[in-house]
């Protein structure tokens, strides 16, 4: 115990006389120190003792304590691998933390030159983290001085825009009223084509599916891809179990009328469906009343993506019903997506 201590009191003075060092980077440069070393020294770098102890602080620090159960014992007339193990032993549940100090510390205490090594070394990586971070610095600076040249080429194009336009200005303010019928078909017609890159179809003012587009729900190659985008999202499918209603419920949002749209399919089984409104708040008696916007009905669902929109006025919650209460014996896989969307002030009006 004793002689802990004073190997304890001699790390501190040695640490004490350098620079703190992370403990796993002085680990690895000692170890690096001790194997370089061994080998020019043909093994005479330090006494016998002194190797035995580095070699089981490296065990410890490396595998931890000593276990029979999963560490091999030496053979017989190895006396030097037996020597190695009962110092290993000794060490018990010496941390790794303090296994790699000591280790270090072993070093700094018997070889004089290992701590002139050590600096050196220390030096050279910090002059390569000097450099590193000079050439950081300079691309640095090349990237914000390419941003700068950009900032202002688009400030003076946007100038020459601004320049160009005022000169238009009479020409334009004539043909405003054809450019703003021509926006109003353009937006509309790209209204339509994402509506149909999104969910396949297409709705008239009804909120029902148009007749034109019906058909992509019940195409094959539309069901199998939408099983697929929505199979990979852990919260767009979901097992609904034997004599189960699940219940999703989709906020809508507080600050003026929305529209919402909902998909979903099953595998090779039928599924009712239904979809509630639940208004906030709730009545004086303290009673949320529900209102129905789609009763639940049982649908061939494995057939076609069942597809349709609500428009909420006051804020409140859709709440999606995936009912298999009536099978008593058959789970079913239910895949399904919902897109909620604020209204514009002109689809309000519509």
């Amino acid at each position: 115990q004793q002689q802990q201590q004073e190997q304890q009191q001699q790390q501190q003075q040695n640490t004490e006389g350098s620079e703190e060092v992370d403990p796993n980077v002085l680990f690895e440069l000692a170890l690096l120190y001790y194997k370089t070393m061994t080998k020019e020294t043909n093994g005479n770098l330090l006494d016998y003792e002194s190797k035995i102890d580095l070699s089981a602080l490296y065990k410890q620090a490396t595998a931890g304590p000593f276990d029979p159960d999963r560490h091999e014992n030496p053979g017989f007339f190895d006396f030097v691998g037996k020597d190695r193990v009962t110092a290993w032993k000794a060490l018990e549940d010496l941390s790794v933390e303090e296994a790699k100090a000591a280790f270090s510390s072993i070093l700094r205490e018997k070889v004089p030159d290992f701590e002139e090594w050590l600096q050196k070394r220390l030096a050279q990586k910090r002059e390569r983290e000097r450099r590193e971070r000079e050439l950081r610095m300079r691309e640095q600076q090349k990237v914000d001085q390419q941003r700068m040249l950009e900032q202002q080429k688009r400030m003076a194009e946007e100038q020459t825009k601004k320049q160009q336009e005022l000169q238009m200005k009479q020409k334009q303010a004539l043909e405003a009223q054809q450019r703003m019928m021509e926006e109003k078909r353009e937006k509309e017609e790209r209204a339509r084509k994402a509506m149909l890159n999104i969910v396949g179809v297409t709705f008239d003012k009804d909120g029902n599916v148009t007749e034109e587009t019906k058909p992509t729900l019940f195409d094959k190659e539309f069901i199998t891809n939408f099983k697929k985008v929505t199979g990979e999202n852990n919260d767009s499918h979901a097992t609904v179990t034997n004599g189960e209603v699940l219940t999703v419920r989709v906020p809508a949002p507080s600050d003026g009328p929305a529209r919402i749209i909902w998909q979903m399919c099953t595998d090779d089984y039928d599924l009712s469906f239904g979809v509630d409104y639940e208004p906030i708040p709730a009545q004086e008696n303290g009673v949320v009343p529900l209102h129905e916007v789609l009763p639940v009905t049982k649908i061939d669902s494995f057939k076609q993506v069942v597809t349709g929109t609500d428009v909420s006025k006051t804020p409140g919650t859709w709440l999606l019903r995936f009912d298999n209460s009536y099978s008593y014996f058959r789970s079913k896989t239910v895949y399904y997506r919902v897109f909620v969307n604020k209204l514009s002030s002109t689809q309000q009006q519509q």
